[in-house]
């Protein structure tokens, strides 16, 4: 099965060792058009956390920022988002486990 990795153009992400090991391991490597945010699903995720949890809002400290922006991703998880585990990383697989623990 072609496996292809779509991602931003980080200056890392195109070193010769990204490179060589996505070519040992048959993966396609396609990158996003420079200033493409619309096209990158994180920075979707990102612009409704800014939106709903910091414009306009005071958190005395960071535990009670975090637990905005944790709470805020749970609601959207349990409204059907995938499971995404704060601060942007996604687990489809935890996904998929809760709808079957769901059923």
């Amino acid at each position: 099965m072609p496996i292809s990795l779509v991602w931003d153009n980080a200056r890392y992400q195109k070193c010769a060792a990204v490179f060589e090991l996505a070519t040992e391991l048959g993966i396609t490597l396609v990158y996003l058009p420079a200033y493409s945010p619309h096209l990158n699903l994180i920075e979707r995720l990102w612009k409704f956390v800014r939106k709903e949890c910091l414009y306009s809002k005071y958190y005395a400290d960071f535990p009670s920022f975090r637990a905005a922006i944790s709470t805020l991703i749970e609601a959207g998880v349990s409204r059907g988002w995938g499971s995404i585990i704060v601060w942007g990383t996604v687990d489809l697989e935890q996904s998929e486990q809760r709808k079957k623990d769901r059923r």
